[in-house]
Order: C-alpha cells, then structure tokens, then sequence
C-alpha cells in the first residue's frame, strides 16, 4: 500500500512532466517560421517564388523586388 506522501510525490511529477512536455512543445511553434502561400491567378506559389518582378513574401503577400 502506498503511503498519502508517496501519492502527492506521484501527482506532482506527472503534473511537472507535463508542464515540461508542454513547455517543450509549445517551443517547436515559437521556433518554427510562419509560412503562408502567395495566389496569384489561380495559381498557388510558395514562399520565395518569382512571377513577374513579384516575389511571394512570408507572410503570403507578393512584393516587388
């Protein structure tokens, strides 16, 4: 049988796992860069593409280089 101090170490290590697991991952969207695709006549481009003197931006706008 397990004593009540032994129960409260139990819960706060799964609550203390969890906290790390979710800090961790929460961590992977910060770092991660946003993408957004660029439309441009039907047409779907990725960031970076060229038409024109155009470029497809980040943030899914086109700018003009």
């Amino acid at each position: 049988m397990r004593s009540l101090s032994n129960c409260r170490i139990a819960k706060f290590s799964d609550a203390f796992l969890f906290s790390v697991c979710v800090a961790i991952v929460s961590q992977l969207f910060v770092v991660l860069p946003a993408r957004a695709d660029c439309t441009y006549e039907g047409e779907t481009y990725e960031t970076g593409d060229t038409v024109g003197p155009y470029i497809c931006m980040p943030d899914g706008n086109w700018q003009q280089r």
